[in-house]
């Protein structure tokens, strides 16, 4: 009777990244803002961060290019209009391009 041996290896299970928490809007001024936002636990691998924004009248997002890198917590979003409300989110990205749900900010330049 021969034997055979069979060897399974998962290389990389990454799973889902977590979405980003606390995300926060500061520093508001009619053209820019800072935006801040921190992780509560590291479930799965995070490649890096994504950060989208738009007037909260408008339907169509802008991403910031490129994604940020994975030890990024804070960003200043410039360019905005005065007297404006904008939605800003953001979400995390594992090194597959799996991205999480995003979190939300809403405020008014």
């Amino acid at each position: 009777m021969a034997s055979t041996m069979s060897h399974s290896k998962t290389l990389y299970s990454p799973g889902y990244p977590i979405k980003p928490a606390n995300v926060s809007a500061s520093g508001i001024t009619d053209t820019y803002v800072t935006i801040t936002w921190q992780l509560e636990t590291l479930r799965g691998f995070i490649n890096n961060f994504i950060l989208s924004y738009r007037p909260e009248s408008s339907e169509t997002w802008t991403m910031v290019a490129p994604p940020l890198s994975n030890g990024t917590r804070t960003y200043m979003l410039t360019g905005l209009n005065p007297n404006t409300t904008y939605v800003v989110g953001v979400a995390t990205k594992n090194p597959l391009q799996t991205p999480s749900n995003y979190t939300t900010v809403t405020f008014t330049t």
